[in-house]
C-alpha cells in the first residue's frame, strides 16, 4: 500500500487500485528511460569488446616484437669440437662459418693463503708487537745507504719496557741496509735473544726498507731511538724516519689492482680480534674493491684465503707490508697459490707469433657477434650454423595471433541475413579499418622494399591469405613455402622480415650513409649537382611516389654530406656523394623496414592513447555511457517526481470522493426524515 504523508490511498471510495494505476502509468512513462538504459548497456558492452580486441591487437604487437630488427632475426646454432677447451654463444651479427681456436692460458684471479695458520678460526691475532718502520728505502740491500760522519756514532734502541740495546756504528764507515741490520741484531740478540731488525721488500715501489719489531707482544711501547754518543747519521736522525706503532691493536693493509685502478684498504683488527673477525673485516669493508677472504681448514690448522672478484693479469692482490702491522702477515707470511694472469688465445691462427690476451674467460670481441668461452687449454673449433627454426616458430605464432583478432573482429562486427542477427560492433567502421591495417603491414610490400629485393612481400616467404573461402581475411603460414625461400636467400628473407632502417643506394656516387629513427622508410629519388672542383653544390630529394614538384634541397657539409631537412620524410637522411666527372648525378636510395617493424608500428598507431583510432573508439563509447548515465539520472529524477505527483492527485480524488459520500449520507438522512413527517 502507497501513501503520500499520511493520507492513505487505497482505492476503497473510488473502487479504483490506485497503486497499480500510477504503476502503469509510470510504466509507460518510463519507455524513454528504458530505452536510455538500453543504449548504455550497448554502449559499455561496446567499449568493454573493444577493449577485447585491444588486447587481441597487443598479443599481434608483443608476437612481432621478435621480428624487429635482422640481428633479432638471425640465430645461429654453435658447436665445439671439444666443450672442455671452448665453448660459444652467437647473436645476429654473428656469420655462418667455423673457426679454430687456441688457449694458451686461461685468465685466472689471483689467489694467496696464510701460510703459517692459526690453530682454529677463533685464535686471537690482533695483538701485535711493537714497530718502526724506516721510512728512507733504498733500491738494493748491499749499496751503501749511509755512511758514518768523522766519529763513531752510538744508538740506543729501545721497545717501552723491554731492555735498551745500544749499537755503534764506526766513523768513516759506509753501511749498507743489509750490514746496519746485522749490526742492529747483533745488540738485539744480546739483549733480548731475538733479531729485532728485518730487511724488508715493499713490492710496490720495488724497494727495501728496515723493520724494527719488538718480540715480547705483552709489552707494549712505540720504539725509540736515542744518540748515546757520536754524530748523528742522516736516515735515523729525525722522528720523521719511522713510522711507529704501539703493540696495541693490529692493521692489515692490502692493495687490489694495480696502476691507476688500484685500490687500497686498511683494516683495524682489536687487540681480541681473530682469523674470524679479519676474514668479516675484510669481506663486509663497504670499501672493498673486490678481494673476497674466506678461511681454508687443513690438517687442524685454519689459513686465511684471499682472492680477486675479478680474473686478469692486472687484477692483482698484494699485502703493504710496512702499512700491515699485524704481527705474522706481511707479504712473505702468504703462499701465492695462483698468479692473477690474462687468458691468452688464438684464432684462427692470428696472431701468429704472438696472443690475444683478454682479462675475461669469456670473450665477445674477437669474433664479432660471437663469445667464445674458454673452457681449458688446447685446440678445438667452433661452427656457427644459421638456425631457421625460431624464425618460422615466430612468423607461425605472428599468423596465429592476427588470425585470434580476426575471429573476434569477424564476431563482434558479423551480419546473419537469415536471422537478422548482428555482431555488437557490426558497422563500426574502425576496428575493420585498424584490422586492415594490420593485415596489410604483414602481406603487403613493406615501405622501402621493391621488386629489386629478391623478396619483398610475405607471401614469396611462405606468409600469405588463408586459400580456403571459409577463412576470408585470415592469414595462414606455409612452412613449405618458407623452406624454400630460406635456402634461396636467407639474408633476403632476414632483410624483409627483420630490416629497420636498412638503406642502400642504385648509384656509385651518391652513396647511402645513414639514417636516423625519425627518419621514415620509402623509395627516394635523389640529385646532385657538382662544381667543377667536385663539391655538391646542389642537391635535392623526393619520394618516388611524389610528384616532380615536391622536390626538396638538401643540407650539403663537408663538401659531399647530403642530409635531409628536419620536418621532411627524408629528416636525417644521409648521403655520400662522391665525384665521377659528371655534372649532375641521380640515384634511387631505399630505406627499407621489413614485415616486422612495419607490423610493430602500425600497432603503435593505431593505439596510441592520444590519436589512436582504437582509443578514440573506444574512449567515443565510453563518453556515450557517461552522457547516458547522466541522462538516465535526469528521467529517474522526472519519474520520481512524477510518482509523487500522481500519488497526491490519486490520494485527493479519495479524499473528495469520501466528502461526497458523507454528503450523500446526510442529503440521504434529511430526505428520510422529510418523508416520515418527522
Amino acid at each position: 500500500m502507497s501513501s503520500v504523508g499520511t493520507l492513505a490511498i487505497t482505492g476503497l471510495m473510488s473502487g479504483i487500485d490506485t497503486e497499480a494505476l500510477i504503476a502503469k502509468l509510470l510504466e509507460l512513462e518510463s519507455r524513454p528511460l528504458k530505452l536510455l538504459e538500453s543504449q548504455k548497456a550497448r554502449a559499455q558492452t561496446r567499449s568493454d569488446v573493444i577493449g577485447e580486441i585491444e588486447t587481441l591487437i597487443r598479443q599481434v604487437k608483443t608476437d612481432v616484437t621478435s621480428l624487429r630488427g635482422e640481428t633479432n632475426v638471425k640465430k645461429f646454432t654453435t658447436s665445439s669440437t671439444d666443450t672442455k677447451i671452448v665453448t660459444s654463444t652467437a647473436t645476429g651479427q654473428a656469420a655462418e662459418g667455423a673457426h679454430s681456436v687456441v688457449v694458451n692460458q686461461l685468465a685466472a684471479a689471483a689467489k694467496m693463503v696464510h701460510t703459517a695458520g692459526t690453530a682454529a678460526g677463533t685464535s686471537t691475532i690482533g695483538i701485535t708487537f711493537s714497530e718502526a718502520v724506516n721510512s728512507n728505502l733504498i733500491s738494493s740491500t748491499t749499496a751503501a745507504w749511509f755512511t758514518v760522519g768523522t766519529s763513531d756514532a752510538t744508538y740506543a734502541f729501545q721497545f717501552g719496557a723491554e731492555g735498551s740495546f745500544g749499537v755503534t756504528f764506526t766513523a768513516g764507515s759506509s753501511y749498507s741496509i743489509d750490514s746496519a741490520a746485522n749490526l742492529i741484531n747483533a745488540a738485539s740478540l744480546a739483549v733480548g735473544t731475538y733479531n729485532a731488525a728485518t730487511v724488508a721488500y715493499d713490492s710496490q715501489t720495488g724497494q727495501y726498507y728496515l723493520d724494527m719489531t719488538a718480540r715480547m707482544s705483552t709489552t707494549q711501547g712505540v720504539m725509540s731511538l736515542t744518540l748515546s754518543s757520536g754524530q748523528a747519521i742522516d736516515v735515523f736522525a729525525d722522528t720523521s724516519d719511522w713510522y711507529k706503532v704501539e703493540a696495541t691493536a693490529g692493521q692489515f693493509s692490502y692493495t687490489y689492482g694495480s696502476g691507476s685502478s688500484a685500490v687500497t684498504r686498511s683494516i683495524s683488527l682489536s687487540e681480541s680480534g681473530t682469523l674470524e673477525h679479519l676474514r668479516d673485516s675484510i669481506n663486509n669493508d663497504s670499501g672493498n674493491p673486490g678481494v673476497v677472504a674466506s678461511i681454508i681448514e687443513s690438517g687442524g690448522t685454519y689459513h686465511l684465503s684471499l682472492t680477486g672478484r675479478d680474473s686478469g693479469e692486472t687484477n692483482t692482490v698484494v699485502i703493504n707490508n710496512p702499512a700491515t702491522i699485524l704481527s705474522g702477515f706481511d707479504s712473505s707470511d702468504f703462499t701465492v697459490t695462483q698468479v692473477a694472469q690474462d687468458a691468452q688465445v688464438r684464432v684462427d691462427g692470428y696472431p701468429p707469433a704472438t696472443w690475444t690476451e683478454r682479462s675475461s674467460n669469456s670473450i665477445s670481441d674477437i669474433i664479432t657477434g660471437a663469445t667464445i668461452n674458454l673452457q681449458g687449454t688446447g685446440t678445438a673449433n667452433i661452427t656457427f650454423t644459421r638456425d631457421t627454426t625460431q624464425l618460422a616458430e615466430d612468423l607461425q605464432t605472428l599468423v596465429k595471433s592476427f588470425n585470434d583478432l580476426q575471429t573476434a573482429v569477424n564476431y563482434t562486427t558479423s551480419f546473419d541475413p537469415d536471422t537478422g542477427e548482428t555482431g555488437i560492433l557490426q558497422g563500426d567502421s574502425t576496428i575493420l579499418m585498424a584490422l586492415s591495417q594490420i593485415r596489410q603491414s604483414i602481406i603487403g610490400i613493406p615501405a622501402g622494399f621493391s621488386v629489386e629485393d629478391s623478396y619483398s612481400m610475405g607471401a614469396q616467404i611462405g606468409v600469405s591469405f588463408e586459400l580456403d573461402d571459409s577463412y576470408q581475411g585470415f592469414l595462414m603460414f606455409d612452412p613449405t613455402k618458407f623452406d624454400a625461400a630460406v635456402a634461396d636467400d636467407y639474408d633476403a628473407v632476414v632483410k624483409l622480415v627483420g630490416a629497420i632502417g636498412s638503406g642502400l643506394s642504385d648509384s656509385s656516387r651518391l652513396i647511402y650513409d645513414s639514417a636516423v629513427s625519425s627518419t621514415q622508410a620509402g623509395i627516394y629519388d635523389v640529385q646532385a649537382t657538382f662544381d667543377t672542383l667536385g663539391n655538391v653544390s646542389m642537391a635535392r630529394i623526393k619520394l618516388s611516389t611524389e610528384s616532380d614538384g615536391a622536390w626538396r634541397y638538401m643540407d650539403i657539409s663537408d663538401g659531399n654530406m647530403l642530409t635531409g631537412k628536419v620536418d621532411n620524410p627524408e629528416q636525417g637522411l644521409a648521403i655520400r656523394a662522391v665525384y665521377g666527372g659528371s655534372a649532375l648525378e641521380t640515384a634511387q636510395v631505399r630505406l627499407r623496414n621489413g614485415i616486422g617493424d612495419t607490423t610493430y608500428s602500425t600497432i603503435d598507431d593505431l593505439l596510441d592513447v592520444l590519436t589512436g583510432p582504437v582509443a578514440i573508439d573506444k574512449m567515443r563509447y565510453n563518453t556515450q555511457v557517461e552522457n547516458l548515465t547522466d541522462e538516465i539520472a535526469v528521467q529517474e529524477k522526472r519519474l520520481e517526481t512524477r510518482k509523487e505527483i500522481l500519488q497526491k492527485q490519486y490520494a485527493n480524488l479519495e479524499a473528495t470522493l469520501a466528502k461526497l459520500k458523507d454528503f450523500q449520507a446526510q442529503y440521504q438522512a434529511m430526505l428520510a426524515q422529510i418523508g416520515s413527517g418527522g
